[in-house]
């Protein structure tokens, strides 16, 4: 089952940008990789989890649609069984997307629930509860493949063990170097107090009341 935000073409390719070098051309180029996140979906569909943990749980397992898209958790969740997938049942932002696009555009706001069948119902209903689309995308169905259907169409079929154990793992050689480190040079503070102050007034660790307040008792009321 698919929970939270709808699907976008932001986000394709993200792992792929933050893995590489960051130069001064990766804002135009990978800009499509910047995923485009709704805090208060996320707080809602955390909500709904949260619910459906403590009524069982509900679900077997869990995992967002971060790097890698929908593959993410499908494909590893499946690699022993077998799983098909209805891209054309994914809710999306717009129209347009292809199937391609939408199977391996990734986001944190999107997760995926292995359900079993006679929780399904429980969970679409804690979920319109709170206002949050959930949907039934697929089930792993014991093939041993992956199935990808989009508009009654089989649009990819692999099997499982090909994709897990098709490709025999590189083995390369590696010479470890020393690093040169500079040596550290810390000048003895001569106001710890006045040094405590200014610590604390950094905002990496400032109290973070104020916003945490803001958003718990002003967004939606």
């Amino acid at each position: 089952m698919l929970i939270g935000g709808r699907t976008g073409r932001d986000g394709i390719h993200g792992a792929t940008f933050s893995s590489d070098v960051i130069t001064d051309k990766h804002g135009d180029e990978f800009s499509h990789a910047v995923q485009i996140g709704n805090a208060i979906t996320e707080k809602k569909m955390l909500d709904v989890i949260l619910q459906a943990r403590d009524c069982g749980p509900l679900y077997n397992a869990i995992t967002d649609c971060g790097a890698g898209g929908y593959p993410a958790p499908l494909v590893k969740w499946g690699s022993h069984t077998g799983a098909t997938v209805e891209l054309d049942k994914v809710p999306l932002k717009y129209d347009g997307l292809k199937y391609a696009e939408i199977w391996i555009s990734e986001a944190q706001e999107r997760i995926v629930l292995s359900v079993a069948p006679e929780n399904v119902a429980r969970i679409l209903e804690l979920a319109a509860a709170e206002d949050v689309e959930a949907t039934d995308i697929g089930v792993f169905d014991g093939s041993g493949k992956l199935t990808l259907l989009y508009q009654g169409q089989n649009v990819g079929c692999m099997d499982m063990e090909f994709i897990h154990d098709g490709l025999p793992s590189p083995i390369r050689q590696a010479v470890w170097q020393e690093p040169v480190l500079p040596k550290a040079t810390v000048a003895e503070p001569t106001d710890y107090a006045q040094t405590l102050s200014q610590l604390l007034a950094m905002p990496t660790l400032a109290s973070k009341h104020w916003i945490i307040r803001q958003y718990d008792h002003e967004v939606q009321g």
